[in-house]
């Protein structure tokens, strides 16, 4: 029984650690997507003072 109860904790962590880093690789793709996005488009238009968003 002891050592089920130490298993659990465990067992969550991990799964908590690889949802974790799975949110942080949507969030670093997103941003990397986002700024090569305002690039290509900085690129193709001429800048705007106002900017566009």
């Amino acid at each position: 029984m002891v050592s089920r109860s130490n298993e659990w904790p465990r067992e969550q962590l991990s799964m908590n650690l690889f949802r974790v880093s799975i949110n942080e690789r949507v969030m670093l793709l997103l941003m990397i997507f986002l700024i090569a996005r305002c690039a290509l488009e900085r690129i193709d238009r001429p800048y705007h003072p106002l900017g566009t968003l």
